[in-house]
């Protein structure tokens, strides 16, 4: 269809001829987003599962503050973070969190040295994840992994890999996805990486 407009009579001057050129293809793109769906939109998960899997983070969290605060001298202090992964960013969604791009099997790492909180190997929508609560407060978050190589309770520095990036749970190519919390407030990762 969008073919067939584009080649219809259009008036003689090579600028108006561009011009309606341009509308017509910006039409036709309109047409194929309304009738398919953008295809760069991220996946909604239906309201009450995301609710669900809010709960799931904020338990996650609470269990995370009622464990012991991680002891200053088992690690070493640095400043600011580090990215959890060699990869472009496929996804931001803010406080919600940022997918990177990934190849099957690559090192995931510690952003910051802290102290593991919690390991599941099938969280409901992220698959095998992996928390880690540092010294300031803050907790990251890392999903979608392949293999995790660390336990609960073991003291990290950052940049130590802790996992292998993957498509567990709902995604559907290697990637990693990361979250970062101070206290039980998500904020933004890409305010704190570099």
């Amino acid at each position: 269809m969008c073919y067939l407009l584009s080649t219809v009579y259009l008036p003689d001057s090579r600028t108006t001829r561009s011009f309606w050129r341009i509308i017509v293809q910006a039409g036709c793109l309109l047409i194929v987003v309304l009738c398919i769906g953008c295809p760069s939109a991220p996946m909604r998960l239906p309201s009450d599962e995301e609710m669900r899997l809010n709960r799931e983070i904020k338990t996650i969290l609470q269990a995370s503050e009622q464990r012991e605060k991680v002891p200053l001298e088992s690690i070493v202090s640095e400043l600011g973070f580090i990215a959890p992964i060699d990869g472009r960013v496929m996804e931001n969604r803010g406080e919600d969190g940022v997918s990177f791009r990934a190849t099957e099997g690559q090192p995931v790492r510690a952003v910051k040295s802290g102290m593991v909180t919690f390991v599941s190997d099938e969280m409901t929508g992220y698959g095998k994840v992996v928390t880690i609560k540092h010294s300031d407060g803050f907790l990251s978050f890392y999903g979608y992994n392949s293999e995790i190589l660390v336990k609960v309770d073991h003291v990290v520095k950052q940049g130590d890999v802790i996992a292998r990036a993957g498509k567990s749970g709902r995604a559907t190519r290697p990637q990693l996805y990361f979250r970062l919390f101070k206290g039980e407030t998500a904020v933004n990762p890409m305010r704190y990486l570099p």
